[in-house]
Protein backbone atom coordinates (compact mmCIF):
# COMPACT_ATOMS: atom_id res chain seq x y z
CA UNK A 1 0.00 0.00 0.00
CA UNK A 2 2.42 2.49 0.60
CA UNK A 3 0.70 4.94 3.01
CA UNK A 4 -0.94 4.77 6.48
CA UNK A 5 -3.66 6.96 8.19
CA UNK A 6 -3.02 7.83 11.30
CA UNK A 7 -5.98 9.52 13.33
CA UNK A 8 -7.27 9.43 17.28
CA UNK A 9 -9.68 6.35 16.77
CA UNK A 10 -8.56 5.63 13.71
CA UNK A 11 -12.29 3.20 12.38
CA UNK A 12 -14.32 6.66 12.66
CA UNK A 13 -12.09 9.29 10.94
CA UNK A 14 -10.61 6.63 8.15
CA UNK A 15 -14.22 5.57 7.55
CA UNK A 16 -15.66 9.40 6.99
CA UNK A 17 -12.46 10.44 4.71
CA UNK A 18 -12.95 7.14 3.02
CA UNK A 19 -16.71 7.29 2.33
CA UNK A 20 -16.20 10.94 1.14
CA UNK A 21 -13.58 10.19 -1.21
CA UNK A 22 -15.33 7.33 -2.56
CA UNK A 23 -18.38 9.52 -3.24
CA UNK A 24 -15.84 11.66 -5.03
CA UNK A 25 -14.84 9.26 -7.38
CA UNK A 26 -11.25 7.79 -5.65
CA UNK A 27 -10.86 4.73 -4.51
CA UNK A 28 -8.61 5.25 -1.48
CA UNK A 29 -7.32 2.75 0.42
CA UNK A 30 -4.19 2.68 3.32
CA UNK A 31 -2.91 1.45 6.40
CA UNK A 32 -4.38 2.63 10.10
CA UNK A 33 -2.24 3.32 12.85
CA UNK A 34 -4.76 4.49 16.32
CA UNK A 35 -3.05 7.13 18.49
CA UNK A 36 -5.53 6.01 20.89
CA UNK A 37 -4.12 2.16 20.89
CA UNK A 38 -0.78 3.54 20.54
CA UNK A 39 -1.18 6.19 23.96
CA UNK A 40 -2.60 3.37 26.05
CA UNK A 41 0.18 0.89 25.26
CA UNK A 42 3.04 3.65 25.42
CA UNK A 43 1.49 5.96 28.50
CA UNK A 44 -0.74 3.16 30.23
CA UNK A 45 -2.78 3.78 33.09
CA UNK A 46 -3.99 7.09 32.41
CA UNK A 47 -7.26 8.14 33.66
CA UNK A 48 -8.62 8.78 29.91
CA UNK A 49 -7.77 8.22 26.59
CA UNK A 50 -9.89 10.70 24.99
CA UNK A 51 -7.93 13.60 22.30
CA UNK A 52 -8.75 16.53 24.66
CA UNK A 53 -8.18 14.59 28.21
CA UNK A 54 -4.74 13.26 26.40
CA UNK A 55 -4.08 16.70 24.99
CA UNK A 56 -4.36 18.34 28.54
CA UNK A 57 -2.49 15.45 31.04
CA UNK A 58 0.33 15.27 28.80
CA UNK A 59 0.45 19.10 27.97
CA UNK A 60 -0.57 19.29 24.29
CA UNK A 61 -1.78 22.68 23.03
CA UNK A 62 -5.10 21.98 21.33
CA UNK A 63 -6.72 24.64 19.42
CA UNK A 64 -10.50 24.98 17.69
CA UNK A 65 -11.67 21.56 19.68
CA UNK A 66 -13.73 19.18 17.92
CA UNK A 67 -13.07 21.13 14.80
CA UNK A 68 -11.48 19.08 11.92
CA UNK A 69 -8.53 20.91 11.79
CA UNK A 70 -8.03 21.91 15.45
CA UNK A 71 -7.95 17.67 16.32
CA UNK A 72 -5.92 16.90 13.37
CA UNK A 73 -3.09 19.66 14.49
CA UNK A 74 -3.61 18.05 17.80
CA UNK A 75 -3.25 14.14 16.92
CA UNK A 76 -0.03 15.05 14.69
CA UNK A 77 1.41 16.51 18.56
CA UNK A 78 0.46 13.81 20.59
CA UNK A 79 1.78 11.43 17.97
CA UNK A 80 5.20 13.45 17.62
CA UNK A 81 5.47 12.93 21.27
CA UNK A 82 4.83 9.45 21.17
CA UNK A 83 7.17 8.57 18.91
CA UNK A 84 9.68 10.06 21.01
CA UNK A 85 8.53 8.48 24.04
CA UNK A 86 8.06 5.33 22.62
CA UNK A 87 11.59 3.62 23.82
CA UNK A 88 10.25 -0.20 23.75
CA UNK A 89 9.25 -0.20 19.93
CA UNK A 90 5.63 -0.12 20.05
CA UNK A 91 5.00 2.03 17.15
CA UNK A 92 7.49 -0.31 14.79
CA UNK A 93 5.67 -3.56 16.35
CA UNK A 94 2.01 -1.45 15.39
CA UNK A 95 3.07 -1.07 11.92
CA UNK A 96 4.49 -4.90 11.26
CA UNK A 97 1.75 -5.68 12.77
CA UNK A 98 -0.29 -3.69 10.34
CA UNK A 99 1.41 -5.01 7.38
CA UNK A 100 0.82 -8.63 9.10
CA UNK A 101 -2.68 -8.36 8.58
CA UNK A 102 -2.59 -7.34 5.28
CA UNK A 103 -0.49 -10.21 4.20
CA UNK A 104 -2.55 -12.27 5.86
CA UNK A 105 -5.62 -12.10 4.06
CA UNK A 106 -5.72 -14.63 1.41
CA UNK A 107 -5.68 -12.70 -2.19
CA UNK A 108 -9.46 -14.64 -3.37
CA UNK A 109 -10.28 -12.93 0.00
CA UNK A 110 -8.75 -9.62 -0.60
CA UNK A 111 -11.43 -8.40 -3.37
CA UNK A 112 -14.34 -8.93 -0.56
CA UNK A 113 -12.54 -7.15 1.69
CA UNK A 114 -11.83 -4.33 -0.67
CA UNK A 115 -15.66 -4.18 -1.51
CA UNK A 116 -17.06 -4.07 2.34
CA UNK A 117 -18.95 -0.65 3.21
CA UNK A 118 -16.47 2.20 4.21
CA UNK A 119 -18.67 2.46 7.37
CA UNK A 120 -18.83 0.77 10.70
CA UNK A 121 -21.26 -2.12 10.69
CA UNK A 122 -20.76 -6.24 12.03
CA UNK A 123 -20.11 -8.22 8.68
CA UNK A 124 -19.96 -11.79 8.42
CA UNK A 125 -18.38 -13.96 6.21
CA UNK A 126 -18.90 -17.54 5.90
CA UNK A 127 -17.03 -20.66 4.12
CA UNK A 128 -17.83 -22.85 1.69
CA UNK A 129 -19.30 -24.96 4.76
CA UNK A 130 -21.10 -22.24 6.56
CA UNK A 131 -18.91 -21.72 9.01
Amino acid sequence: MGRTFVAHNVHFDYSFVKRHLDNAGFNYTAQKLCTVRMTRKIRPGLASYSLGNLCGTLDIEIGERHRAGGDADATVRLFSKLLEWDAEGVVPAMLAEIGAEGRNIPYSLKHDFDQLPGKPGVYYFYNDEGK
